[in-house]
């Protein structure tokens, strides 16, 4: 049964073999699930459950835990080492919670827990390293903040407004782009528009579901900025000889770039659910990583001149 128009879906089959079957099978599962028939089926669980081992985990150990691939309900992959907090339930459900899935947690969250983060350095250089972050706690928010010194603008000339429509998804991913645009609303990251753009949005998987906005078309009818970046092998070499190499990782970085006027009416976006537009630059558009370059290189140019060691990229 499809989901958008409640009636069954069609697949058109040019031959009757069977890995055109098989292969139509596997789109219809990957989109919709796998019947609740088969899911419930205890043939089917006695005989996969033939070799297994009943293990008990204890609070603080570590363990992997195997997650179905979002977006394919026949594919599954181990992420982790994760720590056992405690034991759930049976009333608490099986359901992994969000930060699982998605593999990250809170800054405030590791806020709370620096000591185990940073098992692996001494007594003294855990203690001098979380002195240090917490003299500048308010540097580590949980949601991104915003630049004043630079704008994200699209330059697009005299081409007219590119409208598109949403792309079909499955219910899961649906739930998913609703607490993704929940997310960015609350945040001030998108809000409503009337404009003529719209892009389709989508869920790319990278070990965790990305919220992306499919910005081909716009990028295509889009002036190029021609800053330039830093060679990944030139930045090889002179860290070579570096002795202690630090990181740092700004939180959802684009989106601590706001947008123009002009860009942020370019940028609008389109879910099942939602027609909104983006007030800071969104990852995917044309020009993100030179405005982002120029950004990072106008903003430590200071350092770059007093210690010729800070490279950026």
């Amino acid at each position: 049964m499809c989901s958008l128009t409640h009636f069954p879906e069609a697949i058109p089959l040019r031959k009757i073999t069977a890995p055109v079957i098989i292969k139509a099978l596997m789109g219809f599962f990957s989109l919709f699930g796998l019947p609740k028939t088969i899911q419930t089926d205890k043939r089917v669980k006695q005989r996969f459950d033939q070799r297994a081992v009943s293990r008990s985990c204890s609070p603080d150990d570590k363990v992997l835990v195997l997650i179905p691939v979002m977006g394919s309900a026949l594919q599954a992959r181990y992420s982790g080492p994760y720590r056992v907090e405690r034991a759930l339930l049976e009333d608490e459900g099986r359901t992994p919670s969000v930060e699982v899935i998605e593999g990250r947690m809170k800054n405030s969250e590791v806020f709370n827990d620096l000591d185990s983060f940073l098992s692996s350095l001494s007594t003294l250089e855990r203690n001098d390293l979380i002195s240090l972050i917490k003299q500048h706690e308010n540097l580590f928010p949980d949601v991104p903040r915003r630049t004043t010194i630079i704008e994200h603008d699209i330059d697009v000339g005299s081409t007219c407004p590119i409208k598109q429509h949403p792309y079909r998804t499955n219910p899961h991913k649906r739930l998913l782009f609703q607490s993704e645009v929940k997310f960015m609303l609350k945040n001030g990251i998108a809000e409503s528009t009337n404009s003529p753009w719209s892009s389709p949005c989508l869920l790319t998987s990278d070990g965790s579901m990305r919220f992306c906005t499919d910005f081909r078309r716009v990028n295509a009818v889009t002036k190029p900025d021609s800053y330039p970046l830093p060679r990944i092998d030139d930045c090889v070499d002179r860290l070579g000889s570096a002795v202690f190499v630090s990181k740092i990782d700004l939180l959802k970085g684009y989106w601590q770039v706001p947008l123009t006027l002009r860009a942020k009416e370019i940028s609008a976006f389109v879910t099942p659910d939602h027609f909104l537009q983006y007030t800071a630059m969104a990852f995917g558009l044309r020009n993100a990583p030179d405005t982002f370059q120029r950004l990072s290189t106008g903003f430590l140019m200071v350092c770059l001149i007093a210690r010729p060691i800070w490279m950026i990229w």
